[in-house]
């Protein structure tokens, strides 16, 4: 239900590139660029969302009532925490900048889209709004939203979020780019 207020956003945009992340929600969402803009998909598994290990599938409710002791400690550091066979927060952010950045070099001059996950994309805006925070807490990215960013000269700046394009609704007023 989300894909067609995607198509209806990026119809008429001219796109060098479209990239993926490989998992299917993801190409999904995609297609619906692709479809709208003619444009090619390259699907990138370095654009995965931040992997939870063992905890994937389990809500917090239910890893609290398993193991509280354990969620008390992720809790207490939820950036540097690492889930049992997960990535802790610090190091998946520093790899979605440098997947971000990677890609943002080989298009200095390009309109490229990166369709990935909310955390993804999360650490790579509060990379650019130069945020000291280490979790995303000032705003949200929502399914099917559409988040700016324009290289200018060798700066990253975060110049809008759009509103819900599942929904039809578009929201132009301009991101807080203060990172407060």
């Amino acid at each position: 239900e989300q894909l067609p207020g995607v198509e209806r956003f990026f119809s008429g945009v001219a796109l060098e590139r479209i990239y993926v992340s490989d998992l299917d929600r993801a190409r999904e969402t995609a297609a619906a660029v692709a479809t709208a803009t003619g444009c090619e998909v390259e699907v990138r598994g370095a654009l995965r969302e931040r992997s939870f290990g063992e905890w994937e599938g389990h809500t917090n409710a239910e890893l609290m009532e398993a193991d509280p002791e354990m969620m008390a400690t992720y809790q207490a550091d939820r950036d540097g925490y690492c889930p049992p066979g997960g990535q802790p927060w610090n190091d998946f952010a520093r790899h979605a900048v440098s997947t971000m950045e990677s890609i943002s070099a080989q298009h200095t001059d390009d309109v490229i889209a990166v369709v990935t996950h909310g955390g993804f994309l999360g650490a790579f805006i509060n990379h650019v709004l130069r945020s000291d925070r280490g979790r995303v807490n000032r705003y949200s990215i929502h399914n099917a939203s559409v988040s700016v960013v324009d290289r200018l000269d060798s700066d990253l700046v975060a110049r809008q979020q759009q509103g819900d394009a599942a929904l039809g609704k578009q929201n132009d007023d301009a991101s807080d780019t203060s990172g407060e």
